[in-house]
């Protein structure tokens, strides 16, 4: 926390005479009594310092919180009508000055209390408060102030926007930076090059200051119980919902959970696969989606797509088949629409044949890595973790 200081001058409510002697106590917002101050005979009560956010923090227009302090001051003088303010706004390093007028008090008026509530104030961004395009592209290497502002505006959007991640806000634009900056483009259909361009910078600002604050960590919103147990025999939509999550999960589980058909069809299959689900999240084993079993499984499975399932521990190359190489199939045609002309849509078969190999090539020119076409862990680990930022 910084440190910020506070005056405060009584006078009539005409503005010439000033007020001595009058009463005034500082509380925090929780009504915690700090300061019991008297005023001079000009007025002025002593300056006092109080506690605000560091400054740095009240200048980033994206640093999660309030931009400075606020306090409360009630303000008492004999034959005067007593002043409450709320709201009283302190930042670090500043003196903020507080001019009390006052309101004589006639017969009947004693105890009467005038209440001040203080607005906002302009360092609470607003759209036309975005930060200006700063005339150059930003790309791995660049560093200061723009940096961060990048870092912020993807910090604020991770929290509600499914494929972006938080990353450390310090003014270096590293791999990390880049990698959410590509995601960012991916999901905004601009150019994929991992720059902050123009265009790049215009979009992330816009999107930033559009989108309302979240709370870090916040577990992502799931569909709704429908209101009635899934259970053999069942069919639709919702059910359709509970096989989707089951497969968003079962590469995060090689061996428990395997993939399903998603018809909509609640058959033997889909309730063995609930049965394990439940299993392993200890819940009662009954192979029937109640609305425990519901609201665990769509929590869990979303959750799960914003992390990359691990790695099988074994490679995969022309020969291998599986779930774990239905995994990268389906991965790999979850980004084959953001790389048209690059990457194809593949036969979902788990079967690694040439067709997969020459895909795995082509991902690995695209992002960097040795060309094998092979899936090793680097390989996988990249795979996976574009698969969930594409969304």
């Amino acid at each position: 926390m910084g440190k910020g200081f506070l005056r405060i001058q009584t006078v009539t409510n005409n503005g010439t005479v000033a007020i001595c002697g009058a009463s005034v106590t500082l509380s925090d917002e929780h009504n915690q009594v700090l300061h019991e101050l008297s005023t001079d005979e000009f007025g002025n009560a002593p300056e006092v310092e109080l506690e605000a956010p560091d400054k740095w923090h009240t200048e980033d227009p994206f640093a999660p919180g309030p931009r400075c302090s606020t306090y409360n001051a009630s303000v008492r003088a004999d034959g005067y009508i007593t002043v409450i303010y709320s709201g009283v706004m302190i930042f670090d390093t500043s003196t903020s000055l507080l001019k009390v007028e006052m309101d004589p008090s006639v017969p009947g008026q004693e105890n009467s209390v005038k209440y001040i509530t203080i607005g906002g104030h302009k360092l609470d961004p607003t759209e036309a408060d975005m930060p200006p395009f700063p005339g150059v592209s930003l790309k791995v290497g660049s560093a200061g102030q723009n940096v961060r502002y990048v870092q912020g505006a993807i910090n604020k959007l991770a929290g509600t926007t499914p494929g972006l991640w938080k990353i450390t806000e310090d003014g270096i634009f590293g791999n990390r930076t880049r990698d959410a900056v590509l995601a960012f483009q991916r999901m905004f259909g601009l150019t994929v090059d991992g720059i902050v361009g123009v265009n790049t910078w215009g979009k992330l600002m816009e999107e930033a200051y559009k989108t309302p604050g979240s709370t870090p960590g916040s577990t992502p919103a799931t569909p709704p119980f429908p209101g009635a147990d899934l259970s053999a025999g069942s069919r639709g939509q919702n059910v359709l919902s509970v096989q989707q999550a089951l497969n968003k999960l079962a590469p995060h589980h090689p061996g428990r959970l395997w993939i399903l058909v998603e018809d909509g069809i609640f058959g033997s299959i889909t309730r063995d696969a609930v049965y394990t689900f439940q299993n392993l999240f200890g819940l009662p084993i009954t192979g029937i989606v109640t609305q425990a079993t519901w609201i665990r499984l769509m929590q869990e499975s979303a959750q799960a797509g914003r992390s990359a399932p691990p790695f099988p521990s074994v490679t995969l190359s022309v020969g291998s088949s599986g779930q774990n190489v239905l995994s990268v199939q389906r991965a790999l045609n979850k980004l084959a629409p953001s790389y048209p002309g690059r990457l194809w849509i593949l036969v979902e078969d788990g079967i690694f044949g040439s067709i997969t190999r020459d895909a795995v090539y082509t991902f690995q020119n695209l992002f960097g890595l040795p060309m094998t076409g092979i899936i090793n862990q680097a390989t996988w680990t990249r795979i996976m973790q574009e698969s969930a930022y594409t969304g």
